[in-house]
């Protein structure tokens, strides 16, 4: 194969696969980045109690974490700690058993936090959920 087509019959087939890579690239792009519904429009609807107070209750970690204990990372890891027992506190009052897993980083133990919860209709099949605690 030819890297520079010869003649005006090679130029047209190099133009052509090329213009069908261009249009399948574009299309994959439009299909990737394509909602798949509309967005919503019109005067939202008021929280229901159940939503207000879960909006208070994510509202108070956020106070929790980013407010009172701050920055946390293997730099500040006094509030690093501090935030994983936070945490954890809430797994248990949450009624959850929660476990870690604990590593060495930077000569300081951390560790990964775990709570199960098994499902009532599924109980066989695994959903994980993973979120980073620290700050960095």
């Amino acid at each position: 194969m030819e890297l520079i087509p010869q003649g005006s019959h090679g130029w047209r087939r190099f133009y052509l696969r090329w213009l069908l890579i261009l249009g399948l690239l574009v299309a994959g792009l439009l299909y990737i980045t394509e909602m798949p519904d509309k967005s919503y429009s019109g005067p939202f609807q008021p929280l229901s109690e159940d939503e207000i107070e879960l909006r208070d209750r994510l509202k108070a970690h956020i106070v929790n974490l980013a407010g009172r204990i701050g920055e946390r990372n293997i730099w500040h890891y006094a509030e690093l700690v501090a935030s994983a027992d936070y945490i954890q506190d809430t797994f248990k009052e949450l009624g959850y058993r929660p476990d870690n897993q604990a590593y060495q980083s930077e000569g300081k133990t951390v560790k990964n936090l775990i709570a199960e919860h098994v499902g009532s209709t599924k109980p066989e099949e695994i959903v994980v959920v993973g979120a980073h605690y620290d700050s960095v």
